[in-house]
């Protein structure tokens, strides 16, 4: 059975989810929370490990299995801008197939 996101996930970050389901990469866990800000995390499975995506008080970072790539590729640090964040997601994702 396919993770449920609460709806303000999804109108968060939803054309990012279904680039990332493109890329065969779909959520498997989440919170959100409305008394913190409207912070969130999704965590997601993919075939090259897992990944977390977190909202932090309006910023947008990544972590997950592949650390130091994702460091590497600028994604650890907090962005103020979701779009810069998920070109930088998308960009890296799209790279990283080995």
């Amino acid at each position: 059975m396919a993770h449920q996101l609460a709806p303000p996930i999804i109108e968060a970050i939803g054309l990012l989810l279904q680039r990332l389901a493109e890329l065969d990469i779909h959520p498997t866990d989440s919170r959100y929370s409305t008394e913190a800000f409207g912070d969130f995390y999704v965590e997601f499975a993919s075939p090259q490990g897992w990944l977390r995506i977190v909202r932090d008080r309006g910023q947008y970072y990544a972590n997950g299995a592949s650390e130091e790539r994702i460091k590497r590729a600028d994604l650890w640090r907090a962005h103020d801008s979701r779009q810069e964040f998920e070109a930088k997601l998308l960009a890296w994702l799209g790279g990283r197939a080995a």
